[in-house]
C-alpha cells in the first residue's frame, strides 16, 4: 500500500494475501462490480483463491465494448478518459492472455480518484472509427457499441 511518503507498506499478512502456494496464473476482474479490482489466483497443486478488494477507494468507471465493424470484443481499441484539462487516462483493450495461465475482465477499468465524472471518453476502435461520449457519470459500468 502506498504510504504517501515515498514508501510502500507490505500488507500481505493482514490482508490474508500472503499465500504460500505456487502461483501459476492470475485473473484480474471486478468480481462483484463494486468498482474495486479483485484477483483470482490459481495455485499449482493447490486450491485457487479469490482475493476480494475491500479497500475504501475513490470513484471509478468501467466500459464494456461491443464492436460491429471491428471485432466483437473491441480487441485493440484505445480508450482515453479526459478528467480535466491536464488529466487524461489511457487504456488499450487486450484480448486473450497477457501472461501464462492468466486472464482479465473484458470491461475496461478507470480509477478516477475523487473525480465524479469523465468529461470526455474517446474510443478509437480498431476499424479507425472514433467515438466520443461526453460527461459520463462515475461509479458505474457503461456499454459502448461501435457506431457504423
Amino acid at each position: 500500500m502506498n504510504s504517501r511518503d515515498g514508501r510502500f507498506l507490505d500488507l500481505s499478512a493482514p490482508s490474508a494475501a500472503d499465500d504460500d502456494g505456487v502461483g501459476r496464473g492470475v485473473a484480474f476482474a471486478d468480481f462483484d462490480r463494486d468498482g474495486r479490482m479483485d484477483l483470482f489466483l490459481v495455485n499449482q497443486g493447490g486450491f485457487p483463491r479469490l482475493f476480494r478488494n475491500v479497500t475504501r477507494g475513490g470513484h471509478w468507471l468501467q466500459v464494456e465494448l461491443t464492436g460491429r465493424q471491428s471485432n466483437r470484443d473491441g480487441c485493440g481499441a484505445i480508450l482515453k478518459a479526459r478528467l480535466s484539462r491536464r488529466t487524461e487516462l489511457l487504456r488499450e483493450v487486450f484480448c486473450g492472455s497477457v501472461s501464462l495461465g492468466s486472464g482479465h475482465d473484458h470491461a475496461v477499468h478507470f480509477g478516477l480518484g475523487a473525480r465524479t465524472e469523465v468529461r470526455r471518453l474517446t474510443i478509437r476502435w480498431p476499424s479507425g472509427t472514433r467515438q466520443v461520449i461526453k460527461n459520463v457519470r462515475a461509479d458505474r459500468l457503461i456499454e459502448s457499441v461501435e457506431p457504423l
